[in-house]
Order: C-alpha cells, then structure tokens, then sequence
C-alpha cells in the first residue's frame, strides 16, 4: 500500500495498512499499540519483512534505526545475488 508522509506526496512501501478516520497507519504500528499500549514512533522488522507482521517480529525503532537496518538487509542481498551471480559464471580451464 501507499503511505502520504507528512509533505503530502506518497512513499510506496510493501506494507499492510489501516485507514480510521481517512488516515492510514501501518498494521505494525496498530499491533504494536495493541500489545504495548503506545505508538511507537516508528516500527522496524526483525527478519527484515515488512509483510510479516507478527508481535515477535516487530521492534521499536526511530528513524536511523530503521535506515540502518534497511541498509543492512539491501548490503546482504547484493553480497547474495553476488555469490548467485559468481556460482554461474563459467570457471576458466587454467
């Protein structure tokens, strides 16, 4: 779903949302209302899914916390595609 941020233009992020009252939160935020009894400022993911909403999934975080860790799973995926992309390549007869 799409988010509006705060400027009004849209941020497109793989995620569940709930709309009340013409505004959407994310779902992780609202779950995580809903076990703790705040909102947190903004909700990161442990194994890195956004999709995967579960409590046991969702940690608190401020805005560097969830950049480092957006960093951090984007820094593992192009070392894992390297590696893919490595197994293919044909080995030279020396």
């Amino acid at each position: 779903g799409c988010i509006h941020n705060k400027t009004g233009k849209n941020k497109c992020y793989k995620v569940k949302v709930v709309t009340y009252n013409n505004c959407q939160y994310p779902l992780s935020r609202i779950i995580f209302l809903m076990f703790y009894g705040y909102m947190p400022e903004k909700v990161t993911f442990k194994d890195g899914n956004s999709l995967n909403t579960r409590i046991d999934n969702l940690l608190e975080a401020n805005n560097s916390e969830v950049q480092y860790r957006r960093d951090k799973i984007i820094k593992n995926r192009n070392q894992e595609n390297e590696l893919r992309l490595s197994e293919m390549r044909p080995k030279s007869d020396s």
